[in-house]
């Protein structure tokens, strides 16, 4: 299975929830939220570089990666 399938699952597994966090859904889709939490994981990129990646600001960086890896 290649990555963007495996983010596909992933995406669909996060959807299943109620209450999906709220944190940069006005600026990325659901797909894009879950992709940058995993490249900020997987790769330890600093939250500049993601908010450039992603076209968004630094802070909503930060938000969407602390609503999507909270317990």
């Amino acid at each position: 299975m290649d990555g963007r399938h495996q983010l596909t699952d992933l995406r669909a597994t996060v959807h299943k929830h109620d209450e999906l966090p709220k944190a940069g859904s006005r600026v990325l889709d659901l797909y894009q939220r879950v992709k940058l939490t995993v490249m900020a994981l997987r790769h330890n990129l600093t939250r500049e570089v993601l908010a450039e990646s992603f076209d968004v600001s630094q802070s909503i960086a930060s938000r969407i990666i602390r609503a999507y890896t909270r317990p």
